[in-house]
């Protein structure tokens, strides 16, 4: 009777593991995740600044140079500086002697084109589109008055055809002038170029 007892015992210890076994559920087979899919590159606003300004933009265009050359200079200076072009001795007299700039304004009261003071200054370190408009009346009282007041480039490239910006016009407005100083100012910063402004305001034609 005992060892039937023992025997009884022995098959019930084998075959709870065994019982055990069979009821656990079976582990599901590991299915990989799918990649996640990458989503198109976004155009930011500052890369759209960017490529927007890039016309003609020399590789270093942009940064503090242009900006205060705009700032002190006029309102041209640093966004043609970004396309290549440097300033003329006459601008830098003109910002030491401000009465200095009275000889832009006969040059322009003249009829001289930018091009020309440009070919005549050697100021263009690499090409640069002249503007695109015809000037109906070069030269002139207006064109004599804003060389004195802006500086030569405006009054020059009005005698190829290309219009004042209203941003420039804005400048002739006594306290409004100093924020618009700092908007041109910005805009060389950011690499803008003229050839740029002109095509995207239709300054040219």
């Amino acid at each position: 009777m005992k060892r039937f007892v023992a025997a009884v015992t022995a098959v019930t210890q084998l075959c709870i593991p065994i019982a055990a076994l069979a009821a656990t559920p079976p582990v599901e087979s590991a299915v990989a995740p799918e990649a996640p899919a990458l989503a198109e590159p976004v155009l930011t606003e500052a890369t759209a600044q960017q490529s927007a300004g890039a016309l003609n933009a020399k590789p270093d265009a942009g940064g503090l140079t242009p900006c205060l050359l705009t700032c002190y200079l006029g309102p041209r200076v640093g966004t043609e500086y970004n396309e290549g072009r440097s300033v003329a001795t006459m601008e830098w007299i003109s910002f030491v002697f401000f009465p200095a700039r009275i000889i832009s304004g006969v040059k322009a009261y003249q009829g001289t084109t930018m091009t020309e003071w440009a070919l005549d200054n050697a100021i263009d370190a690499r090409p640069i589109p002249p503007p695109k408009g015809s000037a109906t009346a070069p030269g002139g009282a207006a064109a004599c008055f804003i060389g004195a007041c802006l500086g030569p480039r405006p009054a020059f490239e009005r005698n190829e055809g290309r219009r004042l910006r209203t941003k420039e016009i804005l400048l002739f407005v006594p306290v409004v002038n100093i924020v618009m100083a700092f908007v041109l100012g910005l805009e060389a910063y950011h690499g803008k170029t003229m050839s740029q402004i002109a095509q995207d305001e239709g300054l040219d034609g």
